[in-house]
């Protein structure tokens, strides 16, 4: 890897900037706020069907004992079954002499090109904030094109690079026909087999193609790169990775799969709950079913409980984010200081300080960020669930009851 030398630059947040900074967090905090609440409110509907669903489908799901014959009897009905994944034939690419019995081939190309590191410290001297940049400079392989236009003013190595790479360095073959015993794969099971791993390399063998070079498990073209040894700025290379072993190969045993769908004839697709959600699971490995229960719909169950916990904390987050750009624009927030300072204390051994332009750190903005959180996780449970969504919607009321009594007493004139 070559470096460069690093930088170091200073800035300071002057009159201009926080003029631009008024009305940038204004806007900012009403987009945040909005988009936090509506992402809460369907997170939530979109839980509660998904939910419904699993357990519907659980108290149905027919599993098969025999995957090699295709029993009628269960035409349209929600099946579990296990079984090594096939395909008809190999996934070849002629130019590299590549022949796999997988289910995906993919060519992941790369290009060698400089990449910025930014190391930034931000602190307040003299009431100015000031921001510390320190940019180092490395020769990589990367996947993503970076535009090198955009990096600091000192850089003095200055590139253009293509804003796409060439589509024959990156491409994905898929298996038409997948199955699972006499079962074909919907085109929804396949995309679920997405665990990519690097093609070993007794599969990989010097091209016949003079053109292309094979180097260290990578494949270089000599029209991008003519010295894999000795690699420039603005070369390109690709490399192999495939997914889903099917039938017996020098990959090893046919990867054995774990699916939920609906028996269609011979074909596995979505199953429509009455809940109003779809099911269709694919997952690698052997879950067997139990007696009340199966690890498929365990796992799954799993998989959506983190998810929705996922979508709640970037939801509430964005909530809080609009609220804090918002309440320190507004006159209300002078209003509210007393209340801030009386709880900041202990905020800041919890929190820290965090600063993005406005005080990251506000109180006030957190209560209310509660309780429109509440609200939006009851307005979203209430379309299905309406007595739990209303004691959720009673819940989201205390912190903004309690901030209201603290605000009021805050207010309240003192008297000689």
């Amino acid at each position: 890897m070559d470096n460069q030398k690093a930088d170091t630059s200073t800035s300071n947040a002057g009159i201009s900037q926080r003029i631009g900074n008024f009305f940038f967090g204004i806007l900012l905090g009403l987009a945040l706020l909005a988009f936090g609440f509506a992402l809460l409110v369907w997170n939530e509907g979109h839980a509660v069907k998904a939910f419904k669903s699993l357990d519907e489908g659980l108290n149905i799901v027919i599993s098969l004992k025999n995957i090699d014959e295709v029993d009628q009897e269960n035409n349209g009905k929600l099946v579990h079954l296990i079984g090594p994944l096939g395909t008809d034939k190999a996934l070849q690419y002629e130019r590299y002499g590549v022949s796999v019995h997988a289910v995906k081939l993919k060519s992941v190309g790369e290009m060698y090109q400089w990449v910025e590191h930014e190391d930034k410290i931000e602190y307040n001297k003299k009431g100015f904030k000031k921001v510390e940049r320190t940019y180092s400079y490395s020769k990589e392989w990367r996947s993503e094109v970076i535009n090198c236009s955009t990096f600091h003013e000192t850089f003095n190595q200055k590139h253009i690079y293509p804003t796409l790479l060439p589509s024959h360095l990156q491409w994905t073959i898929e298996a038409f026909n997948v199955s699972v015993g006499q079962f074909r794969l919907s085109k929804g099971l396949i995309s679920r087999i997405s665990e990519f791993h690097p093609l070993p390399p007794s599969y990989l063998h010097p091209p016949q193609d003079s053109q292309v070079i094979l180097h260290d498990g990578a494949f270089y073209w000599k029209v991008y790169c003519s010295d894999p040894l000795h690699p420039e700025i603005g070369d390109l290379r690709a490399r192999l990775e495939y997914a889903g072993i099917s039938g017996e190969s020098l990959l090893g045993s046919a990867t054995m799969v774990t699916i939920v769908a609906k028996q269609l004839g011979s074909e596995l697709v979505p199953y429509k709950t009455l809940a109003g959600d779809e099911l269709e699971m694919l997952y690698f490995g052997q879950l067997l079913p139990k007696i009340f229960d199966m690890e498929i719909f365990k796992k799954e169950k799993n998989h959506r409980t983190r998810l929705t916990w996922a979508i709640r904390f970037s939801g509430g987050l964005l909530v809080f984010i609009g609220n804090a750009l918002l309440s320190d624009w507004t006159p209300v927030s002078s209003k509210l200081i007393v209340i801030n300072e009386k709880l900041m204390n202990l905020a800041s051994i919890i929190c820290g300080h965090v600063y993005m332009g406005v005080n990251f750190l506000n109180l006030t903005a957190m209560i209310l960020s509660i309780s429109m959180s509440f609200y939006a996780v009851g307005m979203g449970i209430g379309g299905y669930r309406p007595l739990q969504g209303f004691f959720v919607l009673l819940i989201g009321q205390t912190p903004l009851i309690l901030l209201i009594i603290a605000t009021r007493k805050s207010w309240k004139p003192k008297h000689d």
